[in-house]
């Protein structure tokens, strides 16, 4: 299928008619990029939250483990510049609950979260939100689901564990069903 782009329209060419018939109309996209770390160094697995005009940018960095950086939307100030959250940490994950930024990594068989509260940013020490992690098959990753994240990661031996964590950061004791 031939397709021209004009006037916010898409048109299809048909050979039977020999003319461009409109399917409707679209909308631009537009791609760019921001340096968020400005340093010699490599990051990798980025990821980020917004909660509250306060944003958390983490990642793995080439000197070892994972590292973030907190910056104020509104001003663009950063609040928290390049800081190691984990020495030895991989497969960060950013997400946005309550007044909480909390950051999920793996760090060998612990599954360890940091907690950013809005108000007063900065990254919490990390403590172990699992300790059974699969050093193998390593997976991470969570969503948002009404006042809860529910994560999901690769536990030892051939299964996907789930749990959830509360909006106050509140990590629930129980694991919920295996998949």
């Amino acid at each position: 299928e031939i397709l021209l782009f004009g006037s916010n329209t898409v048109y299809s060419r048909t050979s039977s008619l020999e003319s461009w018939i409109s399917k409707g109309s679209f909308a631009t996209l537009a791609i760019g990029n921001e340096f968020i770390v400005k340093n010699q160094f490599t990051q990798s697995t980025p990821d980020m939250a917004t909660n509250n005009g306060v944003t958390v940018f983490v990642y793995a960095d080439e000197r070892g483990g994972i590292r973030g950086q907190i910056i104020d939307e509104a001003t663009g100030v950063v609040i928290v510049s390049d800081t190691q959250i984990s020495a030895t940490g991989s497969r960060p994950k950013a997400i946005a609950t309550g007044t909480l930024i909390l950051v999920l990594f793996l760090d060998g068989a612990n599954l360890k979260l940091s907690k950013v509260n809005v108000g007063n940013p900065s990254f919490g020490t990390p403590t172990n939100a699992r300790t059974d992690a699969n050093t193998t098959f390593i997976q991470l990753d969570c969503i948002a689901v009404n006042t809860h994240v529910v994560v999901a990661y690769s536990a030892a031996g051939p299964a996907i564990s789930l749990f959830y964590i509360s909006n106050t950061g509140f990590v629930s004791p129980a694991t919920l069903p295996a998949i």
